[in-house]
C-alpha cells in the first residue's frame, strides 16, 4: 500500500499492517476451520492435567531452543557494542529462510509419530525420524551451499551495504541450522513419544 501509494512507511504503519495481517490470517483461519469446532467447552481434571504435564516438554524444549538461538547475541551484546549485534539480527532474520521448511516438516510429522509412538512400533518411528532428516538434508544443503557462496549479495539485497559485515554470521548461521536439523527433529520426535 505504502509503495503504490508513495507514502511513506512508519513504524506505526508497519504495526498497523501487522495486526491487519494477523487479522486477516485469524479470519481465514476460522473460515476453513470452524467445520471442525465443536464450541463447547468440558474440561475434566484428568484432561488439565494430561495437558499440563505434555506442556511442561513443550516449554522445556521451546526455552532451550530460543537460548541456544540467540546466545550469541546475548554474549556479543555483553562485550561488544550494539552495531555488531545488528549484523547478528540481520544474518538471524535472512536464515530464517532455513527454518521454515524445518518447523513445517516437525509440524507435518508431529501427529504421524504420535500416531506411531501409540501403535507399539518404534520401526514406524524411526522410519519417520530417517526420512524426515533425509528429506530436509536434501532441500536445505542445497539451500546452504547457495547462501554461503552468495552471502554478500543476498545481505546486500535485502538489508544493504551498511550490513556486509553481517554476510560472514550469515553462513556461520546456515551451516549451525543444517547441523541443527538433526537437534530440532529429535527433540521432536522425543516430545511426540512423550520422552
Amino acid at each position: 500500500y505504502s509503495h503504490f501509494s508513495k507514502t511513506e512507511v512508519t513504524l506505526n504503519a508497519i504495526l498497523l499492517y501487522h495486526t491487519i495481517s494477523i487479522l486477516l490470517g485469524t479470519i481465514t483461519l476460522y473460515i476453513v476451520g470452524r467445520k471442525y469446532l465443536s464450541y463447547k467447552v468440558e474440561p475434566s481434571i484428568a484432561w488439565i492435567k494430561e495437558i499440563i504435564n505434555y506442556g511442561k516438554y513443550i516449554l522445556g524444549s521451546s526455552i532451550i531452543s530460543n537460548i541456544y538461538s540467540n546466545i550469541d547475541q546475548l554474549m556479543t551484546s555483553k562485550f561488544l557494542n550494539p552495531i555488531t549485534v545488528s549484523y547478528y539480527s540481520t544474518a538471524t532474520r535472512i536464515s530464517g529462510i532455513i527454518d521454515i521448511p524445518i518447523n513445517a516438516a516437525a509440524d507435518v510429522l508431529f501427529p504421524k509419530m504420535a500416531q506411531a509412538s501409540t501403535d507399539e512400533d518404534s520401526n514406524k518411528v524411526k522410519y519417520f525420524l530417517e526420512k524426515t532428516i533425509g528429506l530436509l538434508l536434501c532441500l536445505i544443503i542445497p539451500t546452504t551451499i547457495f547462501i554461503c557462496i552468495f552471502s554478500k549479495l543476498i545481505v546486500q539485497i535485502i538489508a544493504g551495504s551498511t550490513y556486509m559485515e553481517a554476510s560472514l554470521i550469515l553462513q556461520v548461521y546456515v551451516i549451525r541450522m543444517t547441523i541443527g536439523i538433526f537437534q530440532h527433529q529429535s527433540a521432536n520426535t522425543l516430545i511426540s513419544i512423550g520422552k
